[in-house]
């Protein structure tokens, strides 16, 4: 008989104000700043004291529809790394349906760090996404793929919110986060995203036995 220990599962909503930097020229530089909300489903089921299975959905009805799934490896009790898989579907430049296709293998270090005498944690994450796009000609996709490199650093805070003597606890994250491209698809635009969010959140901790 296997013991799995269903220690976080997290419903979050994404509210989130978000800085897209890009060129149109080789002069000219724009910043739209977009204010985006979005849903996202995240589960982590820990498996033994080392490994737990990560898995989470984001969806937003003009932008983007991602599943990712990863093994998570501990290290200690406040750091761990994750590789994984993610399948993607994002609107383009001409379409704001879910049509460009996305394959991203990807892979992170996270340190959640408690603050002395604090119930805050001060969370750090480093991201690393392999991203193999459909290609987009003349506003057309076409059956060819590109390969984009893209890194992400996260700073955030964590905040409880309920007590913590109750089992299953609210919680608040409130983060920034950088996104930068870089690869042979990438000429001048390497900042992709500025994303500066307010996360709410719940963990529910229950053991199983299968």
């Amino acid at each position: 008989m296997t013991k799995f220990s269903k220690n976080s599962c997290y419903y979050w909503l994404f509210l989130l104000f978000t800085n897209n930097y890009y060129y149109l020229n080789a002069q000219t530089k724009n910043n739209e700043n977009v204010f985006q909300g979005w849903v996202g489903y995240i589960t982590n089921i820990r498996l033994n004291q080392k490994y737990s299975l990560s898995n989470d959905v984001h969806y937003n009805p003009t932008a983007f529809l991602v599943v990712r799934t990863g093994i998570t490896r501990q290290i200690n009790e406040n750091i761990n790394f994750t590789f994984g898989y993610a399948w993607a579907r994002t609107a383009t430049s001409f379409s704001d349906n879910l049509i460009r296709k996305e394959h991203r293998p990807w892979g992170q270090l996270v340190a959640n760090l408690p603050i002395p005498n604090s119930r805050i944690q001060l969370n750090y994450r480093l991201r690393y996404d392999m991203r193999f796009r459909q290609k987009i000609e003349n506003n057309q996709l076409t059956e060819d793929w590109i390969l984009v490199h893209r890194v992400r650093f996260l700073t955030g805070f964590r905040i409880p919110l309920s007590p913590s003597t109750q089992k299953n606890t609210l919680f608040l994250n409130i983060f920034d986060e950088v996104l930068l491209n870089f690869g042979e698809m990438i000429v001048r635009n390497n900042l992709d995203q500025n994303r500066i969010g307010i996360l709410l959140g719940k963990t529910y901790k229950s053991m199983f036995k299968k």
